[in-house]
């Protein structure tokens, strides 16, 4: 009996933790593109300006030699980007959203022109979500209810008892 006891606590005490790990991970989303002109061209040096619709969160990045720009660890949301290069005319592209775990690839291309002026492109929420960098799921209210945890487990193992039931009882009415 003793044996039993010492493997299901062994075994709660790796369980537990690496579940608590694997659901921590990942707790935001990524935003890149390779920005172009309209011949399809990259624009490397394309100031691009990441602001956060509901949040006004903001983050400023450059685009490589490559016209590449990649945002790192966003907190999930609705995005507003522009993007900003001279001899061109400034691009805002709308409402473009990130979940958690989610990649969002944006191939923007941008005009010449000889004046300013600001070209807005509004993008739909796609049904479908094109890239994921893991699998994510919601737990409701229920499960969390009736998920068994480490404390749980051995209030019931106590309870099972009979030296422990009637402590157990006087515990749980405080």
């Amino acid at each position: 009996m003793r044996t039993i006891r010492i493997l299901l606590a062994v075994a709660l005490s790796l369980t537990f933790p690496a579940l608590a790990s694997a659901q921590s991970q990942i707790t935001t989303a990524v935003i890149e593109g390779v920005v172009a002109d309209s011949t399809g061209a990259v624009l490397p040096g394309v100031t691009v300006e990441l602001r956060n619709v509901d949040t006004n969160f903001t983050r400023t990045f450059v685009t490589d030699r490559d016209g590449r720009f990649v945002a790192l660890q966003l907190p999930p949301g609705r995005y507003t980007l522009t993007y900003k290069l001279s001899n061109f005319a400034t691009l805002v592209q709308e409402n473009v959203v990130v979940s958690v775990g989610e990649s969002a690839r944006l191939t923007p291309s941008m005009k010449v022109s000889g004046v300013a002026e600001t070209v807005t492109v509004t993008t739909q929420t796609p049904t479908v979500a094109t890239t994921r960098t893991a699998p994510s799921s919601t737990l409701n209210e229920k499960t969390i209810e009736t998920t068994t945890t480490a404390s749980s487990a051995s209030r019931w193992e106590a309870s099972a008892r009979p030296s422990t039931s009637r402590w157990m009882r006087s515990r749980s009415s405080r």
